[in-house]
């Protein structure tokens, strides 16, 4: 049996946005988003160094506030793509993102396909502290 990870996220964000213009107001706003996604090993029953993966996800954002004119749902996205764990600090990761953004008037949207490259680095900083001196602050 495999390995596969599922993961669900809740971000609750509070954005305070204007334009470019010197002395224009601030529109307050809050935003809600909801995201699942998940981690499949396709070569292996754990991902671990050398696993090739496919991770799925779909996000929604509602947003709410003054501004908003016609519909709380602001974006709406799915990003699927395969990744592959080079070793315990380096990832590779392609995928496509679909993306059913709101337009500025509030009851239109905008479709877009995006292909997206990524590689993550990890820098293990639990062993930096042997590289740094000593400082005895006398407590």
């Amino acid at each position: 049996m495999y390995n596969m990870k599922i993961y669900h996220q809740f971000r609750f964000e509070h954005r305070w946005k204007r334009d470019n213009s010197v002395g224009s107001e601030h529109d307050y706003t809050d935003r809600f988003r909801y995201k699942i996604f998940a981690y499949i090993p396709l070569n292996s029953k754990e991902i671990k160094e050398k696993t090739l993966f496919f991770s799925p996800s779909a996000e929604i954002f509602m947003h709410s506030g003054e501004s908003i004119v016609a519909n709380p749902m602001e974006d709406f996205r799915t990003y699927n793509g395969f990744g592959y764990v080079l070793n315990n600090n380096i990832t590779f990761f392609v995928g496509h993102m679909y993306t059913l953004g709101q337009k500025s008037s509030g009851y239109e949207y905008k479709a877009s396909h995006i292909l997206r490259f990524n590689v993550f680095i990890g820098l293990d900083t639990r062993k930096i502290k042997d590289l740094l001196p000593r400082i005895n602050l006398g407590y």
